[in-house]
């Protein structure tokens, strides 16, 4: 008998436990939530509020800021990468940032090669900018590569991607942010601007569910002149894991071997992540760099190809940013395809979020900063409704938030990566984002 009370009294022990830590998954809808709706208030203000379209002289200043350590340091990219210390440097890694001014509106579109812009980074940044600058007017984006610096990220989560915290290294990375943003703003000069984009289907693989699936094709390049000198921001949607857990150098990855593919004809090329979710770059049986190499060789040849055979450039330029904060539901980190963590316990291993979308307008092109591995699966229509409003859109991840992964939809219930241990804030996330990008298009439409 007393054997028997035991085995209940633990019994009821862990059934309290998994009370206290665990959940069941919320199906709700999203158009049924509360947060759906105090979203769609803050869009509908937004909606009322009026653009400024005038166009004015166009001013462009860049620069390029080494973010390369002195010293070796854990790597930030792979929770398998095992040990997690750099072993030296392959190629260096930078901050780049392109200033655009016009009629009086400034926007900085900062590309840092960095695994992702964590919230402790964006913060520090806040922290030190100008103060002539506002927050809404720089414009965060990251390459991915997954053998950059880490020490960025606190936390659990944080050490297993990034290695231990350091506070120094958000402090680090946000003075040379500010660095490069004042250099590009100093350095200004008449310019003018155009849009570029190419189907790239060789070079990308749907690492989610291959065939069953779409790819994002789509590099997107925003071209600028200064002087006479050429620049350019490059984005396309394979992340930059060329170089796999195995590889223990600092390195950009692809993006850096198209930048250094395009030094003697462009004096500025930066990379963006694009829509990167359940998106990887092709693969092949070559060696490490050889991979990146590739990849960065072909995507500046389209570059250099498209800019010789030539792309309307426009002196002229209206400028419109803004952020909005972004509404979801509750922590969604599964333990199975039923059961989550309780949001104290998911906030304790993931840390409060306060994400937002970034949105910059430069005449027809629009880019939408996104806090998150953005699915390709979802971008490539979104490009299609773009363009029926008369627009060029550029999806970037990475903005300096970070909410996980956000799949398709019909995927959210596989048991892989992406979707069972990433997705951390619903089954249909991906619908609701889709939903209030499309309601930015139609503020920005043009026609």
């Amino acid at each position: 008998m007393k054997k028997l009370k035991i085995v209940g009294g633990i019994f009821f022990f862990f059934v309290i436990i998994l009370k206290l830590t665990t959940s069941w998954i919320d199906r709700t809808p999203y158009a049924d939530t509360e947060f759906y709706g105090q979203m769609i208030q803050r869009m509908d203000s937004l909606s009322a509020s009026k653009l400024n379209i005038e166009k004015d002289e166009l001013e462009i200043g860049w620069s390029v800021v080494s973010i390369t350590p002195n010293g070796n340091m854990d790597l930030a990219g792979y929770g398998q990468r095992d040990p997690k210390l750099m072993t030296g440097v392959h190629d260096s890694i930078f901050v780049k940032t392109i200033v655009f001014r016009s009629g009086g509106k400034k926007i900085a579109f900062v590309s840092t090669d960095l695994l992702i812009n964590h919230p402790t980074v964006t913060n520090a940044i806040l922290e030190v900018m100008p103060e002539d600058w506002l927050k809404h007017e720089i414009f965060l984006s990251s390459t991915h590569t997954h053998s950059s610096i880490g020490h960025w990220a606190p936390g659990i989560v944080g050490n297993l991607f990034a290695g231990g915290f350091d506070d120094e290294m958000p402090r680090l990375i946000a003075s040379k942010v500010v660095e490069s943003i004042e250099d590009a703003d100093l350095n200004r000069s008449r310019g003018s601007i155009g849009f570029a984009e190419s189907s790239m289907p060789h070079l990308v693989l749907n690492r989610l569910v291959g065939k069953q699936g779409i790819i994002d094709p789509w590099m997107k390049m925003v071209m600028v002149n200064r002087d006479s000198l050429k620049g350019v921001i490059a984005s396309f949607s394979a992340h930059a894991t060329s170089l796999d857990h195995n590889f223990t150098e600092l390195s950009g990855d692809y993006p850096s071997a198209m930048a250094q593919n395009l030094a003697e004809d462009f004096a500025f090329a930066s990379f963006s992540a694009g829509a990167v979710g359940s998106m990887s770059p092709v693969e092949f049986n070559n060696g490490q760099w050889e991979r990146s190499s590739f990849l960065g060789k072909e995507l500046a040849e389209q570059v250099r190809m498209l800019a010789l055979l030539g792309v309307p450039m426009i002196p002229q330029a209206s400028i419109v940013a803004y952020r909005i904060p972004l509404e979801l539901r509750d922590y969604q980190v599964k333990i199975s395809t039923s059961v989550i963590l309780r949001e104290w316990l998911a906030k304790w291993f993931l840390g409060d979020q306060n994400p937002f979308i970034s949105v910059f307008q430069i005449n027809d092109i629009i880019m939408i900063g996104m806090p998150c591995d953005f699915s390709g699966e979802l971008a490539v229509p979104l490009y299609e409704y773009a363009k029926s409003r008369g627009l060029n859109l550029v999806i970037t991840s990475f903005n300096g938030g970070y909410i996980g992964y956000v799949p398709k939809d019909e995927w959210y219930d596989l048991g892989k990566y992406e979707t069972k241990t990433m997705s951390w804030f619903g089954f249909d996330t991906g619908a609701y984002l889709t939903e209030i990008i499309k309601m930015i298009l139609d503020r920005h439409a043009t026609i």
